[in-house]
């Protein structure tokens, strides 16, 4: 009987825990998401042609990143995740 009454407090502390879990990913994913569409839209400033001067090959490299960084996310929510740096 004591057994059973261990069971059950282990099995509630890991639904705790994974309550939790979702509670800090759903916090920290939320203002996560809206500091990178945030500086995306910063970014997007750049490509305003009435104040600078840029090539095709240095958007199409900003691009490219930007979308290889998707992708990468796009795996990293299946397992894992890296860092990589940019520069132009």
């Amino acid at each position: 009987m004591q057994n059973l009454e261990s069971n059950n407090e282990i099995v509630q502390l890991q639904n705790q825990s994974d309550k939790e879990k979702r509670t800090r990913f759903v916090s920290l994913a939320s203002k996560r998401t809206s500091n990178v569409l945030n500086d995306m839209n910063v970014l997007k400033k750049c490509f305003d042609q009435n104040s600078y001067e840029y090539t095709n090959e240095q958007v199409t490299k900003i691009l490219e990143a930007l979308e290889a960084k998707i992708t990468e996310l796009r795996s990293a929510s299946e397992r894992g995740s890296s860092r990589t740096e940019f520069s132009l």
